[in-house]
Protein backbone atom coordinates (compact mmCIF):
# COMPACT_ATOMS: atom_id res chain seq x y z
CA UNK A 1 0.00 0.00 0.00
CA UNK A 2 1.62 2.87 -1.09
CA UNK A 3 1.05 5.95 1.42
CA UNK A 4 0.83 10.05 0.59
CA UNK A 5 4.11 11.87 1.46
CA UNK A 6 1.71 14.30 3.75
CA UNK A 7 0.84 11.33 6.00
CA UNK A 8 2.58 11.74 9.36
CA UNK A 9 4.34 8.64 11.25
CA UNK A 10 1.87 7.79 13.20
CA UNK A 11 -1.12 7.79 10.81
CA UNK A 12 1.57 5.34 8.44
CA UNK A 13 1.18 2.91 11.75
CA UNK A 14 -2.35 3.44 12.30
CA UNK A 15 -2.52 2.43 8.69
CA UNK A 16 -0.01 -0.35 8.31
CA UNK A 17 -2.06 -2.24 11.82
CA UNK A 18 -5.32 -1.53 10.27
CA UNK A 19 -4.23 -3.16 7.08
CA UNK A 20 -2.80 -6.30 9.32
CA UNK A 21 -5.80 -6.54 10.84
CA UNK A 22 -8.23 -6.86 7.89
CA UNK A 23 -5.83 -9.36 6.47
CA UNK A 24 -5.87 -11.42 9.81
CA UNK A 25 -9.80 -11.06 9.61
CA UNK A 26 -9.97 -11.94 6.22
CA UNK A 27 -8.02 -14.82 6.72
CA UNK A 28 -10.12 -16.21 9.82
CA UNK A 29 -8.57 -15.19 12.55
CA UNK A 30 -11.59 -13.62 15.60
CA UNK A 31 -11.54 -10.21 16.45
CA UNK A 32 -10.64 -11.06 19.90
CA UNK A 33 -7.26 -12.94 18.88
CA UNK A 34 -6.24 -9.88 17.36
CA UNK A 35 -2.75 -8.83 18.63
CA UNK A 36 -1.80 -5.81 19.97
CA UNK A 37 1.25 -3.41 19.90
CA UNK A 38 2.35 -0.81 23.02
CA UNK A 39 5.38 0.72 23.67
CA UNK A 40 6.22 1.05 27.19
CA UNK A 41 9.56 2.18 29.08
CA UNK A 42 11.91 -1.37 29.39
CA UNK A 43 12.10 -1.40 33.35
CA UNK A 44 8.21 -1.07 33.91
CA UNK A 45 7.43 -4.23 31.19
CA UNK A 46 7.85 -6.71 33.66
CA UNK A 47 5.28 -4.92 36.27
CA UNK A 48 2.49 -6.30 34.02
CA UNK A 49 0.25 -8.89 34.70
CA UNK A 50 0.70 -10.95 31.47
CA UNK A 51 3.05 -13.34 30.65
CA UNK A 52 6.63 -12.65 29.60
CA UNK A 53 10.11 -13.85 30.11
CA UNK A 54 13.52 -12.26 30.67
CA UNK A 55 14.65 -12.34 27.06
CA UNK A 56 18.31 -13.62 25.72
CA UNK A 57 18.08 -14.06 22.33
CA UNK A 58 17.80 -17.67 22.36
CA UNK A 59 15.55 -20.39 21.00
CA UNK A 60 13.62 -21.18 24.22
CA UNK A 61 9.83 -21.14 24.25
CA UNK A 62 8.20 -21.80 27.15
CA UNK A 63 4.44 -22.86 28.04
CA UNK A 64 2.24 -19.90 29.62
CA UNK A 65 -0.60 -21.84 30.51
CA UNK A 66 0.94 -21.96 33.83
CA UNK A 67 2.93 -18.99 33.76
CA UNK A 68 4.01 -18.07 37.73
CA UNK A 69 4.66 -14.07 37.86
CA UNK A 70 6.59 -14.96 41.09
CA UNK A 71 9.27 -16.92 38.95
CA UNK A 72 11.84 -14.80 36.99
CA UNK A 73 11.92 -17.46 33.99
CA UNK A 74 14.31 -16.96 30.63
CA UNK A 75 13.60 -17.61 27.35
CA UNK A 76 12.32 -15.93 23.69
CA UNK A 77 8.90 -17.43 22.89
CA UNK A 78 5.57 -18.31 24.96
CA UNK A 79 2.52 -20.85 23.66
CA UNK A 80 -0.55 -21.42 25.31
CA UNK A 81 -2.46 -24.27 24.50
CA UNK A 82 -5.88 -24.07 26.57
CA UNK A 83 -6.19 -20.69 28.50
CA UNK A 84 -6.71 -17.23 27.75
CA UNK A 85 -3.34 -16.20 29.58
CA UNK A 86 -2.05 -13.15 28.14
CA UNK A 87 1.73 -13.13 26.32
CA UNK A 88 3.69 -10.80 25.71
CA UNK A 89 7.17 -10.58 24.32
CA UNK A 90 9.35 -7.37 24.04
CA UNK A 91 11.52 -5.77 21.15
CA UNK A 92 13.38 -3.03 19.50
CA UNK A 93 14.57 -3.53 16.21
CA UNK A 94 13.98 -7.57 16.65
CA UNK A 95 11.01 -9.19 14.82
CA UNK A 96 7.91 -10.30 16.68
CA UNK A 97 6.15 -13.65 14.89
CA UNK A 98 2.67 -14.57 16.09
CA UNK A 99 1.68 -17.89 15.77
CA UNK A 100 -2.61 -18.99 15.93
CA UNK A 101 -4.13 -22.31 15.00
CA UNK A 102 -7.56 -21.17 13.60
CA UNK A 103 -9.00 -24.45 14.84
CA UNK A 104 -8.00 -24.16 19.00
CA UNK A 105 -6.92 -21.80 21.28
CA UNK A 106 -3.30 -22.52 20.57
CA UNK A 107 -0.97 -19.21 20.40
CA UNK A 108 2.48 -18.13 20.23
CA UNK A 109 4.74 -15.58 20.24
CA UNK A 110 8.22 -15.56 19.46
CA UNK A 111 11.20 -12.72 19.97
CA UNK A 112 13.36 -13.40 16.71
CA UNK A 113 16.27 -11.53 16.41
CA UNK A 114 19.12 -12.60 13.73
CA UNK A 115 20.50 -15.03 16.68
CA UNK A 116 17.06 -16.11 17.25
CA UNK A 117 16.33 -17.09 13.57
CA UNK A 118 19.91 -18.18 12.59
CA UNK A 119 19.97 -20.65 15.84
CA UNK A 120 16.05 -21.79 14.53
CA UNK A 121 13.66 -20.10 17.44
CA UNK A 122 10.87 -20.74 14.34
CA UNK A 123 11.95 -24.17 14.03
CA UNK A 124 11.36 -24.94 17.39
CA UNK A 125 8.37 -23.23 17.92
CA UNK A 126 6.92 -24.92 15.17
CA UNK A 127 7.56 -28.30 16.36
CA UNK A 128 5.85 -27.57 19.58
CA UNK A 129 2.72 -25.78 17.57
CA UNK A 130 3.05 -29.28 15.72
CA UNK A 131 2.00 -31.49 18.60
CA UNK A 132 -1.27 -29.50 19.17
CA UNK A 133 -2.38 -28.13 15.70
CA UNK A 134 -1.69 -28.62 11.52
CA UNK A 135 -0.03 -26.45 9.38
CA UNK A 136 -2.62 -25.81 7.29
CA UNK A 137 -4.73 -24.29 9.96
CA UNK A 138 -2.28 -21.96 11.31
CA UNK A 139 -2.00 -18.04 10.69
CA UNK A 140 0.87 -16.55 11.33
CA UNK A 141 2.00 -12.15 11.75
CA UNK A 142 5.85 -10.83 11.46
CA UNK A 143 5.30 -7.72 13.17
CA UNK A 144 7.25 -4.33 12.99
CA UNK A 145 10.88 -5.08 12.73
CA UNK A 146 13.96 -3.19 11.49
CA UNK A 147 13.26 -3.35 7.49
CA UNK A 148 16.01 -4.51 4.94
CA UNK A 149 17.19 -1.37 3.85
CA UNK A 150 17.82 0.27 7.54
CA UNK A 151 19.52 -3.01 8.93
CA UNK A 152 23.16 -3.51 7.98
CA UNK A 153 25.01 -6.21 9.11
CA UNK A 154 28.38 -7.63 9.17
CA UNK A 155 29.29 -11.38 6.85
CA UNK A 156 29.33 -13.27 9.97
CA UNK A 157 25.81 -12.61 10.56
CA UNK A 158 25.26 -14.10 6.90
CA UNK A 159 27.79 -16.85 7.34
CA UNK A 160 25.35 -17.82 10.59
CA UNK A 161 22.23 -17.64 8.17
CA UNK A 162 23.82 -19.88 6.09
CA UNK A 163 24.33 -22.61 8.46
CA UNK A 164 20.89 -22.34 9.36
CA UNK A 165 19.66 -26.15 8.06
CA UNK A 166 16.65 -24.49 6.29
CA UNK A 167 17.71 -20.85 5.11
CA UNK A 168 21.37 -22.43 4.53
CA UNK A 169 19.42 -24.25 0.87
CA UNK A 170 19.36 -20.91 -0.55
CA UNK A 171 21.70 -18.25 -1.53
CA UNK A 172 22.14 -15.37 0.87
CA UNK A 173 20.48 -13.32 -2.37
CA UNK A 174 17.20 -14.53 -1.13
CA UNK A 175 17.15 -12.72 2.24
CA UNK A 176 20.07 -9.98 1.88
CA UNK A 177 21.84 -7.71 -0.30
CA UNK A 178 25.35 -6.51 -0.62
CA UNK A 179 26.46 -3.04 0.58
CA UNK A 180 27.34 -2.00 -2.88
CA UNK A 181 30.02 0.74 -1.14
CA UNK A 182 31.40 -1.53 1.90
CA UNK A 183 32.62 -5.15 1.08
CA UNK A 184 31.34 -7.66 3.69
CA UNK A 185 28.19 -5.61 4.74
CA UNK A 186 24.61 -6.64 3.63
CA UNK A 187 21.44 -5.49 3.91
CA UNK A 188 19.17 -8.54 5.95
CA UNK A 189 15.61 -8.62 5.75
CA UNK A 190 14.47 -10.38 8.74
CA UNK A 191 10.74 -10.85 7.56
CA UNK A 192 11.68 -12.64 4.47
CA UNK A 193 14.09 -14.88 6.11
CA UNK A 194 11.34 -15.64 8.41
CA UNK A 195 8.73 -16.38 6.21
CA UNK A 196 11.21 -18.92 3.67
CA UNK A 197 11.62 -20.91 7.43
CA UNK A 198 7.71 -20.86 7.80
CA UNK A 199 7.05 -21.66 4.18
CA UNK A 200 9.48 -24.86 4.58
CA UNK A 201 7.97 -26.14 7.66
CA UNK A 202 4.30 -26.07 6.07
CA UNK A 203 2.72 -22.79 6.56
CA UNK A 204 0.56 -21.57 3.86
CA UNK A 205 1.78 -18.23 2.09
CA UNK A 206 -1.50 -16.73 1.87
CA UNK A 207 -1.46 -17.11 5.99
CA UNK A 208 1.22 -15.15 6.54
CA UNK A 209 0.65 -11.85 7.22
CA UNK A 210 3.39 -8.98 7.45
CA UNK A 211 3.18 -5.64 9.14
CA UNK A 212 4.97 -3.35 7.15
CA UNK A 213 6.62 -0.46 9.12
CA UNK A 214 10.38 0.01 9.77
CA UNK A 215 10.89 0.32 13.21
CA UNK A 216 13.97 2.14 12.86
CA UNK A 217 12.83 4.93 10.31
CA UNK A 218 9.28 5.39 12.27
CA UNK A 219 9.57 7.75 15.60
CA UNK A 220 6.62 5.45 16.89
CA UNK A 221 8.43 2.49 17.45
CA UNK A 222 11.55 1.93 19.77
CA UNK A 223 14.87 1.01 17.63
CA UNK A 224 17.80 0.11 19.66
CA UNK A 225 19.97 0.94 16.27
CA UNK A 226 18.09 4.15 16.13
CA UNK A 227 19.49 5.58 19.41
CA UNK A 228 22.85 3.69 19.21
CA UNK A 229 21.79 1.24 22.17
CA UNK A 230 20.47 3.95 24.57
CA UNK A 231 16.86 3.01 23.85
CA UNK A 232 15.00 2.78 27.34
CA UNK A 233 11.58 1.71 25.80
CA UNK A 234 10.40 -1.67 24.41
CA UNK A 235 7.59 -2.61 22.00
CA UNK A 236 5.69 -5.03 23.48
CA UNK A 237 3.72 -7.26 21.39
CA UNK A 238 0.36 -8.87 23.10
CA UNK A 239 -2.02 -11.79 22.20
Amino acid sequence: MKLPNEIKASDQTSLAENEVFSKLRQIGLSESRLPAWMVQERDHASEMPTAHLTQIHGTEVICADTWNPTLSMQGDGLFRKHSLQKMAIQTADCLPVILWDLESPFTMVLHAGWRGLASGIIENGIQILKESAKTNHVVVCLGPCIQQKSFEVGQEVIDSFCQNQLLGKNEPSAYSIPNPSETGKYFLDLQQAARMILEQLGISPQNIVTHSSCTFLNEDFPSYRRMKGKETKRLLTIV
